[in-house]
């Protein structure tokens, strides 16, 4: 094995277990989260941000920096899957990557901003114009761009990316994997556009489960390729 492809397994190893611990960071936080605080119901800007104390805001903003973190994880891993594979099949981690990147955008725009600008005026009661940036109103723009990158791009990507293991040991386990969070994906953009609240409120946990496994099953291909 030459120092090139030690380091593209090296680095896809490292990147896809950081990027199961900042899933699993963040789903163990807003579990946590959900137990400590009552469910915020949105009444409009004042009257639902003035039921939060500073430590659910501070709590709050912990998770989404996880989930923050998460995306430019995402985007190496997917570069080192791109230099693992066959020539024949760069072409799909290629179009992969391009939906990763589109996700990884609107995912980091959201909670930057999150935890940034909307949380800084929250502190300060500065709360005019906030209606369309914080992420409990349902119906706010960055509510959506959000949405959009975790279910129809990272969807899209999943299914992308979900052939090129196909020659390891667990590929196929890989494969179906990512297929089912594809599915899982593509059917939250289905809800977001119908409103359908049961399945949004579940499919935040089968998404995580479906690409945190996968990705952890990508981690052990990288690592078992270091150690040959």
């Amino acid at each position: 094995m030459n120092s090139h492809n030690q380091l593209t397994f090296k680095i896809g190893f490292w990147s896809s277990i950081l990027f199961a611990l900042s899933g699993v960071g963040y789903a163990i936080g807003m579990v946590a989260l959900l137990l400590a605080f009552p469910i915020p119901q949105w009444r409009g800007v004042s009257e639902t941000i003035a039921t939060f104390s500073q430590s659910y805001i501070n709590f709050y903003s912990l998770c989404q920096t996880m989930a923050f973190i998460s995306a430019p994880l995402f985007i190496v891993m997917l570069c080192c899957v791109h230099e693992y594979a066959s020539n024949a099949t760069k072409i799909l981690t290629r179009i992969s990557i391009c939906f990763g990147i589109i996700f990884a955008t609107f995912s980091s725009m959201n909670y930057f901003v999150q935890f940034t600008a909307v949380r800084l005026n929250i502190l300060n009661g500065q709360l005019e114009g906030l209606e369309q940036f914080v992420q409990w109103n349902p119906t706010s723009a960055f509510y959506s761009l959000n949405l959009l990158g975790w279910t129809l791009f990272l969807g899209l990507s999943s299914f992308f990316i979900a052939p090129i293991f196909l020659k390891e040991k667990k590929g196929n386990l890989i494969k179906w994997v990512l297929i089912l969070n594809g599915i899982t994906c593509i059917l939250g953009t289905v809800s977001v556009v119908f409103e359908i609240m049961i399945y949004l409120a579940i499919y935040p946990l089968l998404m995580t489960v479906f690409i945190t496994t996968a990705s952890v099953l990508v981690g052990m291909v990288f690592r078992r390729r270091l150690l040959e």
